[in-house]
């Protein structure tokens, strides 16, 4: 979900403190020591956002947030992961440009950078948040490491053919388990040891419920995108899977 933003003064650098801007600016804050947040001002009410990330890690995966509306109690969330292989911020590098709307309001609103956690495995910011994303981490892991050899061995099979291979693939999908293994959630509480067990479990369940849905996602993109007749960029499934396989 896409964060809502109001304009924006120009070029502005904060982190680890918060700063007032003038009304209907947004107020920038960042709980990670080492990520700055970068606004700059395109046409009112828009605006770009980068994140600049200061250290000699890579961000693995990163939340923003625009603080909630205390009168509908609705919190507007953007978050972005990468890969160990493909951070989402590389070491000393910049994010991508988000372009950003705000509202019209009388009192600034905000943008905070909640959390973000790194691909040596350290984590800043909100303990709570950086436990989620740390979830999704080993989540995504975790189904990589059981659907890998599945698939290996679907795409080699030449007793079938691509759509065979493709809805073979979605059952053995959805065949993983939701339930977090006994390692994975020690592994969480080890790093985040306030965290109470049954919070543990459900966030590893929603990491391996979001990393199974992206897989199917691509899958599915693959299957529309790619199998017409006749495809100008049809590729095999077999390609489809080693270019996911190098993406990770």
């Amino acid at each position: 979900m896409r964060i809502r933003i109001a304009a924006a003064a120009p070029l502005i650098f904060l982190t680890g403190c918060t700063q007032q801007i003038p009304s209907a600016h947004p107020v920038l804050i960042s709980k990670a020591p080492s990520i700055k947040i970068a606004l700059a001002c395109d046409h009112a009410p828009k605006c770009r956002v980068v994140i600049h990330n200061l250290s000699s890690r890579g961000v693995v995966a990163y939340v923003l947030s625009d603080g909630g509306d205390p009168k509908t109690e609705i919190t507007m969330t953007s978050e972005l992961d990468g890969t160990l292989g493909h951070p989402a911020i590389p070491p000393g590098g910049d994010s991508h440009q988000e372009l950003f709307t705000f509202g019209q309001a009388a009192q600034p609103g905000q943008m905070i950078l909640a959390a973000a956690i790194f691909t040596d495995g350290s984590y800043e910011g909100d303990f709570n948040v950086a436990a989620k994303l740390k979830a999704r981490q080993i989540g995504a892991l975790t189904v990589h490491r059981l659907i890998k050899p599945v698939i290996d061995h679907i795409v080699q099979d030449q007793s079938m053919n691509d759509e065979a291979r493709t809805a073979r693939i979605k059952d053995e999908i959805f065949r993983i388990p939701s339930r977090p293994e006994d390692t994975d959630a020690r592994s969480l509480q080890s790093q985040f040891p306030d965290l109470p067990t049954q919070v543990a479990i459900a966030d590893l369940a929603r990491g391996l419920d979001a990393a199974r849905n992206e897989i199917w996602g691509d899958l599915y993109g693959y299957m529309h995108k790619c199998c017409q007749y006749p495809p100008p960029d049809h590729i095999s499934l077999a390609d489809w899977w080693r270019r996911r396989e190098r993406n990770l």
